[in-house]
């Protein structure tokens, strides 16, 4: 499946130059609900998931792409409002967890109720709604997402994931807004990669949409 990873210019470079995408931690996410995604209102309850969120977020990290990137709205809030990067990469199906958008915590309460009624105390399909559901305001980033370890750390204590895990970068989409100056240290960077597409988006006047111009100037 094509994916794509919104960025600010000089993450993007970062990342470029490393050949890999630093994994963010859950808290790093925008969303204060994750993992509190789950109408369970027993303090019990409540405190028993914060710790084992607190547990997730030491050992885990995410890496979340779109899958498209012509939403406005996601240049805005996570390419530094379309002065950043996005970059396209062709990752397996099974690599990808796509999230899924629901509309209160009750419904999500509902359906943990049924998998313990039916006496299938399965942790893994209780985790994964856990970490892969998001209130349907958030339906726009239309996302998927690759967990990572937080294992191997550079000196400024980040996790990254080489690109060749995810079979390789395959477009680097510049910025409506985005500088002469960031623009051609993009292209510097990607003069290393082979059979990369290097777009400069545009906006589309018939559409909101965002779309491309491969005339890069």
């Amino acid at each position: 499946m094509k994916v794509y990873h919104f960025l600010r210019a000089d993450d993007a470079i970062n990342d470029l130059r490393k050949r890999g995408i630093k994994i963010s931690t859950y808290s790093d996410l925008n969303d204060p609900f994750e993992f509190l995604n789950c109408g369970m209102s027993a303090k019990d309850i409540q405190d028993a998931l914060k710790e084992t969120m607190e547990e997730i977020y030491k050992k885990c990290g995410v890496i979340c792409f779109s899958k498209n990137w012509s939403n406005t709205l996601l240049w805005s809030h996570y390419a530094d409002k379309h002065k950043g990067i996005c970059l396209g990469f062709e990752v397996p199906d099974d690599k990808l967890a796509a999230v899924d958008y629901i509309s209160n915590k009750k419904a999500l309460c509902a359906e943990f109720e049924k998998i313990i009624g039916q006496n299938s105390h399965d942790e893994e399909i209780i985790m994964n709604k856990l970490l892969l559901s998001k209130y349907k305001g958030w339906d726009y980033e239309d996302e998927v997402r690759v967990f990572a370890p937080l294992d191997e750390k550079d000196n400024n204590g980040n996790c990254f994931m080489d690109f060749s895990v995810f079979s390789g970068l395959k477009q680097v989409i510049i910025g409506v807004r985005c500088d002469k100056t960031t623009t051609e240290k993009i292209k510097e960077c990607v003069k290393g990669y082979d059979g990369i597409e290097v777009i400069k988006a545009q906006l589309d006047f018939e559409t909101f949409k965002i779309v491309e111009t491969l005339e890069i100037e």
